[in-house]
């Protein structure tokens, strides 16, 4: 399973972009404390924060991978051929 380079986490939830694009939320986690995305469900504008909490949680996920590039990383999303 392949840990993406950027992911967020809010209270128990990781959050992370897969290779479409879309965002990703796991609650399960490893005993290593690493988030099993394979189980992960798609976010979108019907969660809890609606249509603005979504697009916050796309710019901050966006801003992180632009920043991560800004320091030479090579950004990895989560494959979408890894997801259930």
């Amino acid at each position: 399973m392949t840990t993406p380079t950027i992911y967020l986490v809010i209270q128990g939830s990781c959050l992370a972009f897969t290779g479409k694009g879309e965002i990703i939320e796991s609650v399960e986690r490893e005993s290593d404390g690493t988030p099993i995305w394979t189980n992960a469900s798609i976010c979108d504008h019907r969660g809890e924060g609606g249509a603005a909490g979504f697009t916050h949680l796309y710019t901050a996920l966006f801003a992180a991978e632009a920043n991560a590039r800004s320091c030479g990383l090579d950004v990895v999303r989560v494959p979408d051929e890894e997801l259930d």
